[in-house]
């Protein structure tokens, strides 16, 4: 694959890219929160044959800016949006892990002639809970006044299953080296912007008839089954769904299930 800069509205932003030469269609994929692009590479080698494929290192992650204002799940819609534009690629079915499921319903809303469908993962449709506003309000400013060590457990037993937290050593390993690449004072206004200022997305499908494909962990502590529940209500009624036994990150967690969802949702 080869990594770009592309200029958008909330700086320059890190894609990957790899094109097919006889694409079924584009398949643009944004990580979650505290993960790059390369957060897909597990899953990414079953499709690059038969699609275009675009890897966005979100604002404040990898080779991406860093915004230094708040800005709104559309906003990352936006940007979604320049970088298809950018490769004058007329639309793409976008696969998101938690922030990514976020922009991907906002995109549906907002572009909708530019969205094949929807792969969610660990994500949901409602906006924050005023409990999770107030520790949101507190979080950002604790990394980046002390730093990721003093959070390392909080932080790894949010984001796997408790089976993976305290009996798969690689992954832990794997998961804090992805927190220890980033700048917590730059990173600062994202983690205000996608964690305590998102907007509810309860209404982006709303009459929407898009292929989705909803992904989500029976462990997952942050995207519990109300929220699942939730999402899902709020989906097409062809809604595919597939449940796994993990925590806050299928990817990480059960990268050969989330290949095989995706490979059955993308044939049917």
């Amino acid at each position: 694959m080869i990594k770009e800069q592309i200029q958008t509205s909330l700086g320059s932003m890190a894609v990957a890219i790899s094109q097919s030469s006889n694409p079924k269609g584009t398949l643009a994929f944004w990580p979650g929160m505290f993960f790059d692009g390369t957060m897909w590479d597990p899953v990414l080698d079953a499709f690059l044959t038969d699609y275009n494929i675009l890897v966005i290192d979100p604002p404040g992650h990898g080779g991406s800016d860093a915004p230094q204002k708040i800005f709104s799940i559309k906003d990352c819609s936006v940007i979604l949006r320049e970088i298809l534009d950018h490769h004058a690629l007329p639309s793409c079915m976008i696969v998101g892990l938690s922030w990514g499921g976020f922009v991907a319903q906002s995109f549906c809303k907002h572009f909708p002639d530019r969205c094949d469908g929807l792969v969610l993962m660990n994500t949901c449709a409602s906006g924050p809970k005023r409990s999770e506003k107030i520790m949101f309000t507190i979080i950002p400013r604790l990394l980046a006044r002390f730093g990721v060590k003093n959070f390392e457990s909080a932080l790894t037993n949010a984001l796997l299953s408790k089976s993976a937290a305290k009996g798969n050593r690689m992954l832990v390993s794997k998961l804090r080296n992805y927190l220890h690449l980033l700048d917590y004072k730059a990173l600062k206004p994202v983690l205000f912007s996608v964690m305590k200022h998102r907007e509810d997305l309860s209404d982006c499908l709303n009459g929407s008839d898009i292929p989705c494909l909803v992904i989500y962990g029976d462990q997952d502590p942050a995207m519990d089954a109300v929220r699942s529940e939730h999402l899902i209500s709020r989906m097409p009624a062809n809604v595919s769904i597939t449940k796994l036994p993990v925590g806050h990150n299928a990817v990480l967690e059960a990268p050969s299930d989330v290949t095989a969802a995706m490979k059955r949702f993308l044939l049917a």
